[in-house]
């Protein structure tokens, strides 16, 4: 169409057109031809008021809806102007006055479209299809306002109206809406047909309607995370709806919704990294775009980082922010609304997992009262089931449960196995043993193993294995075998490092169950084959992450698989360390720059994308690589028990919320010891760590531990090496006190991660040789000692030392590889609710120069020994599964088989004593925990003020992993090359006189 064949009739039916295609091309061209007819007619002509109104149908068609608005406003000042009678045209212009409305102001206006709606019911001469947009948009109101059965009844006539013009993109967006509207309902199967069908047709027109693929995608997310627990669908649907957000605008405020559900999703799929990303985007893109209207997604925001630092272990920080986003909401919103229900249940979660029952109660049956008062089935579901999880066991709550899983939820099979679970535990609790065992058949029968999460499947066998391991015919051996393989299948589904150890952290209370079941089963009948299965699970969650990476580049050469992808994944590896340091920084800053912060965020994905395909596809063109990589603990004891020295001794620990054990290995014996008072333990090392800190008499507290941790150990063992969980990892073992001395006064102690990491860190071959030593200088913060140090060790133990401004970080990272001791006499920085942002500091002034863990966790060192000569390098946040995160840990990840680290700020001078003295020992050929006890001993013989003597001066730096002597090879070739030259010059000599 054209300017000159132009006519009224012809564009109102190029617009309806339009309507039927989604055809954004002809809606442009209609756009343009009739800007261009307005402006060529006169106000006063009688078609130039149709021409405004459909320019401004127009200009709403493309999201300019303050232009729109001034259009209308103006149409309908023409109108009463000209005295015009025209009832067709006036009831557009009545009804997209209130609309235009509604889009500018961000409200909803109920009373006004209403007024419409009834003033031009029975009239004749109405616009009908502008009649049924407006009993679509009054569906929306009345959905804001839970009247979900009002809601259908208008959308279905709108609907019928759409279907009978064809007009597609109108019919796409209606069954989007009365997708919401049966969610509302909680009607969760007529939801998704609903969504699906406003996909399809959205799919058949011309151009996509990126808004409403937006919308139905957020929806379809929404229903698979929060109705169905469906984490893998939801995080693929909220996907799309950030790309079709995001194409319509890069700022659109519907991506903060995507942002905080996509971080919801990743977290219920233990997605800890991601789900904090989006949980940061979300809130920062809040602050941005939305005004205070918007309060209730700013504060939904709130909740989901809330959400995202509590299971980060920020509870402070969680708390705050939460209490903030409820009084948001609580001060602006009625009490009996959904958005109190959420705040309520948002606030009331996050005190359950900060441990604070009362208040977490006290929300709860807050959100479980409202949410049943306005028919929110979800949040009484949600609110019910964490009151039970608490011990709150209601019988009205139990008939809430009943009602709404066999009404609302009868298909969300993740909710009905999850209350399930509940029952079952619930029935144990009250000792109905026979009932639980009942329910779990049912269960069984009633869902397949494809139905049912990884992790609910362990909850279940673990507790078929609690209530059923004394019966007669059930093989304990074997079911506790299945569930040692469900752990372990369900942990190599993760790729990533951090996720894996953060849902390592959930596995716990599910293999302490088994476990107490497997000690009860030995108690009863010492059948060794239970010694075995022992053993296994105390290992099957400890350290595995980290016993993954350093294991992955000797497998990759087992396997065959080719030198160039090798390469290609540390180079992938190279790049996602570089953009996550580059994010780190940003965020740092006042003032950071979000579209930069956005970009390196996408290239972020992208190349997380692209390693993961990568490592997908090293799995399935590789297979003896995945199956060497998947998690693993060895089935035979005895290989362990046989390799020991006589005089040689291991104690494994396993600590949970109130039970612990001690699993002794020597050469003669295997005991297994159950601790009596975990609460008490607990308190006495929080004692302990505070008497370190403030360097008073700990001897009460040390014999006190002892007696709860300590089992017989017999005479002739010398070497003990622990491997401590939870709460023990902080402690140094050396000074507990046995027959009133320090257990350093009669054995060399070291330290590993599990049994099966310790094995494969004996089997490291590192090419390296040589020492270096590298000792910053600082200004801000001196070390004094620090230089004097590695100088000194030099002279000892020769190689090279990198001092002041030559110990720089790109020097150590370019010249580290090539050294086989690798000593670090430096301060250190930690960062608790990100280990990976630990850093070693070679220059306390540039960012630059500071080497944080992540980045060692991707560096190619060859040493046999680190020691990490600096504060706090062996502390760091406590993890359940894999202990400490500490900058040691990333170290023994790249292979490096042993490390010296700190547990504490070990004073300059002590340190360097300490340091100068184990090099002594390590030289003369002591093995590396022996060396170290010898220079502990040292310290303690030569130091005469009494003060000194106290614990936290020597007992901070620990040695892990492999123990074995050092080969001093590299830094004594020289002095060989100098006893080969001597007799070589006698030779020579001789023969001079002997010719003479």
């Amino acid at each position: 169409m054209n300017n000159t064949s132009f006519t009224l009739k012809k564009a109102n039916q190029d617009y309806l057109n339009y309507l039927k295609t989604g055809d954004r091309a002809l809606l442009k061209q209609l756009d343009t031809v009739v800007s261009i007819r307005i402006d060529s007619l006169k106000q006063s002509d009688s078609t130039y008021l149709q021409t405004l109104v459909l320019s401004a149908k127009l200009d709403l068609e493309q999201s300019k809806f303050k232009l729109g608005r001034t259009k209308f406003l103006k149409a309908d000042s023409l109108y009463v102007a000209n005295n015009l009678k025209d009832s067709t045209i006036k009831h557009s212009i009545d009804y997209y006055k209130v609309y235009t409305k509604s889009q500018v102001k961000r409200r909803l206006y109920l009373n006004e479209v209403l007024e419409v709606i009834d003033q031009y019911k029975d009239c004749k001469k109405k616009d009908t299809l502008t009649e049924m947009f407006s009993k679509e948009y009054l569906a929306r109101v009345y959905i804001d306002s839970a009247k979900y059965d009002k809601a259908i009844a208008n959308l279905q006539e709108a609907i019928n109206y759409f279907k009978s013009k064809h007009l597609k993109k109108n019919l796409s967006v209606a069954y989007s809406v009365l997708g919401v509207a049966y969610d509302g309902k909680e009607a969760i199967d007529s939801s998704l047909t609903n969504y699906k069908k406003s996909i399809k047709i959205g799919e058949e027109l011309v151009d996509p309607n990126y808004n409403i693929l937006a919308a139905n995608s957020y929806n379809l997310g929404l229903t698979y995370n929060d109705r169905l627990g469906n984490s893998d669908q939801s995080i693929t649907y909220f996907t799309k709806a950030v790309t079709f957000d995001s194409i319509l605008n890069p700022k659109n405020q519907y991506l903060v919704d995507d942002y905080r559900n996509l971080s919801a999703a990743y977290l219920s799929n233990y997605d800890i990294e991601n789900a904090k990303k989006y949980a940061e985007k979300s809130l920062g893109l809040a602050m941005e775009v939305l005004g205070e209207t918007e309060f209730y997604m700013i504060a939904t925001s709130k909740f989901v980082l809330a959400n995202v630092l509590i299971k980060n272990n920020q509870k402070e920080e969680a708390l705050a922010l939460a209490n903030e986003a409820f009084n948001e909401i609580f001060t602006k919103t009625k009490e009996n609304h959904r958005y109190v229900a959420n705040a309520n249940y948002q606030l009331g979660d996050l005190y359950m997992q900060a441990k604070d029952t009362l208040n977490a109660i006290n929300f709860l049956k807050k959100t479980s009262k409202i949410a049943k008062n306005i028919d929110r089935g979800l949040f009484e579901l949600k609110a019910n089931k964490s009151l039970i999880d608490l011990g709150f066991y209601d019988d009205n709550v139990f008939k809430r449960q009943d009602m709404l899983l066999s009404t609302k939820f009868k298909n969300a099979t993740y909710f009905q196995v999850e209350y399930l679970i509940q029952k079952i535990n619930y029935l144990k609790n009250k000792s109905e043993f026979e009932a639980a065992k009942s329910l779990i058949l049912e269960l069984e029968k009633r869902y397949s193993d494809v139905q049912i999460s990884a992790f609910q499947q362990i909850q279940l066998k673990a507790l078929q294995i609690e209530l059923s391991w004394q019966s007669p015919n059930f093989n304990l051996e074997e079911e506790t075998n299945r569930f040692i393989k469900l752990v372990i299948d369900s942990k190599n589904n993760f790729s990533n490092h951090n996720n894996q150890v953060y849902y390592a952290n959930y596995l716990k209370e599910a293999i302490t169950q088994t476990l107490n079941s497997v000690y009860k089963a030995y108690q009863k009948t010492s059948q060794e084959s239970y010694l075995n299965l022992f053993l296994k699970l105390i290992e099957v969650n400890k350290n595995s992450a980290l016993l993954e990476g350093i294991q992955q580049v000797k497998f990759k050469n087992i396997a065959g698989v080719p030198k160039e992808l090798i390469e290609k994944e540390q180079q992938l590896k190279d790049k996602l360390q570089s953009v996550y340091n580059n994010i780190q920084f940003l965020k740092q800053q006042t003032n950071s720059n979000e579209e930069l912060l956005n970009k390196l965020y996408l290239e972020q994905q992208n190349l997380s994308l692209e390693y993961e395909n990568l490592i997908t596809d090293l799995n399935v063109n590789y297979p003896k690589y995945a199956s060497l990589k998947r998690v693993k603990v060895s089935d035979n004891l005895k290989s362990y028990q046989t390799k020991l020295y006589s005089d040689e001794a291991i104690l494994e620990y396993y600590i949970d919320k109130n039970i612990g054990y001690c699993f002794k290995i020597s050469k003669e014996n295997i005991e297994i010891t159950q601790l009596k008072d975990i609460v008490a333990l607990r308190d006495k090392i929080t004692q302990f760590k505070s008497q370190i800190n403030n360097r008073v008499s700990l001897t009460e507290t040390s014999k006190g531990i002892s007696n709860l941790v300590l089992p017989k150990i017999e005479k002739d063992i010398k070497k003990i090496t622990i491997i401590a969980d939870d709460i023990l990892t902080v402690l140094p073992f050396e000074v507990l006190v046995q027959n009133n001395h320090y257990l350093v006064e009669s054995f060399s102690i070291s330290y590993a991660g599990s049994l099966t990491l310790l094995e494969e860190q004996k089997s490291l071959k590192t090419q390296s040789k040589g020492w270096a030593g590298f000792a910053p200088k600082y200004s801000k913060i001196a070390l004094t000692n620090n230089v004097d140090e590695v100088e000194n060790i030099k002279a000892i133990y020769g190689g090279t030392t990198y001092v002041n401004e030559k110990a720089s970080k790109d020097l150590f990272v370019e010249e580290g590889k090539n050294y086989g001791v690798l000593h670090l006499a430096m301060h250190s920085t930690l960062n608790q609710s990100n280990p990976m942002n630990n850093k070693l500091l070679f220059n306390e002034v540039e960012p630059n120069q500071s080497l944080t863990a992540a980045e060692i966790y991707s560096l190619n060192l060859n040493a046999n020994l680190a020691v990490l000569s600096a504060c706090n390098t062996g502390f760091g946040k406590l993890e359940k599964s894999e202990g400490l995160m500490s900058m040691a840990r990333a170290f023994t990840y790249t292979g490096v088989p042993s490390t010296i680290m700190s547990l504490w700020k070990v004073p300059d001078k002590e340190t360097s004593i300490i340091m100068t003295s184990f090099y002594n020992y390590l030289k003369q050929g002591e093995t590396k925990d022996k060396a170290l006890q010898l220079a502990k001993l040292d310290y303690l013989n030569n130091t005469d003020d009494v003060a000194l003597k106290h614990p936290y001066y020597w007992s901070g730096f620990v040695v892990t992993g492999d123990t074995i002597a050092v080969k001093n090879e590299g830094n004594i070739s020289y002095w060989w090359l100098i006893l080969l030259i001597i007799p070589l010059g006698l030779v020579i000599k001789n023969r001079l006189k002997k010719a003479a």
